[in-house]
């Protein structure tokens, strides 16, 4: 895609702007769906606060065209020719403490909407609201040379919203289909929540090692107690 950002310094703040279009693309990137494509326009402000170390507030919007939440339909469940409007804001805080030892918290929230697709048994898709957050924990300097890190987060997830379908009848004696008019709820089951735990060691100036551990709850927020873990060992060895 193509993308610019710029960033300002007032005293010490700093004001950021960002835009990005998924419509063009390079070569490398031929088996893209060239039915779908998104514009996103973004403004940070960042600034010491009293309280936290850092404090940054985030706005923007994104356009997309045949999709909704970077969500593609297909055939008769498709969002042909419409488009999805969404405006987010986010927070993030950042508060450092002594033994070097650091909070960090992030979350944004969003507002979406859609026109109503053409060609397609959506008939329509009502407002959607949409939220995230992490929270992390991180030490630096346990032994020398190394950090631990402990985080919870929430994924993107849809809060409120559902769509009407239009779902056709069984033919009556005459040949005739009637429809009726169908709502469904876009809210998932449950809540998806990732834990993990990452600690990075580096020997020396050659040689890193690191070992991280995700774990997921409610995986993709339709599976109660469903518990998915992960566990990779990386390093890093300069010659």
């Amino acid at each position: 895609g193509l993308g610019f950002s710029a960033e300002m310094r007032l005293d010490n703040a700093r004001l950021r702007f960002g835009f990005q279009d998924s419509k063009f693309r390079s070569s490398v990137y031929q088996e893209s769906d060239d039915d779908i494509s998104s514009k996103t326009s973004s403004i940070s402000y960042s600034k010491k606060g009293k309280y936290f170390n850092d404090i940054t507030l985030l706005a923007g919007s994104m356009v997309e065209r045949g999709s909704i939440l970077d969500t593609k339909g297909n055939g008769a469940l498709g969002f042909h020719d419409s488009s999805s409007y969404s405006n987010f804001i986010g927070v993030n805080l950042k508060k450092n403490f002594e033994n070097n030892l650091s909070i960090r918290f992030s979350s944004t929230a969003g507002i979406t909407s859609i026109d109503d697709p053409k060609r397609s048994l959506i008939q329509s898709v009502d407002e959607i609201h949409s939220s995230s957050f992490s929270l992390s924990i991180e030490r630096k300097n346990i032994t020398k040379n190394d950090l631990l890190l402990f985080s919870i987060s929430q994924p993107h997830r849809i809060e409120s919203g559902s769509m009407n379908i239009i779902i056709p009848n069984l033919a009556d004696h005459y040949g005739n289909i009637s429809h009726r008019v169908s709502n469904l709820d876009l809210v998932p089951a449950y809540r998806q929540l990732d834990l993990g735990i990452n600690y990075t060691k580096r020997f020396n100036d050659n040689l890193i090692g690191s070992i991280k551990s995700i774990t997921s709850i409610n995986n993709r927020n339709n599976f109660k107690n469903s518990i998915n873990s992960l566990l990779m060992i990386s390093g890093s060895l300069k010659f």
